[in-house]
């Protein structure tokens, strides 16, 4: 589960603000904190 949520970060940072969706920028901070 933690390399998916890395994929996932990964994914969100490359793509453009306008594909991140509001959740996400939510779950971002939280996988820093586990990290």
């Amino acid at each position: 589960v933690c390399k998916a949520n890395l994929d996932v970060s990964i994914k969100a940072y490359k793509n453009p603000p306008e594909t991140i969706d509001p959740p996400h920028s939510s779950i971002y901070p939280r996988d820093d904190v586990e990290l």
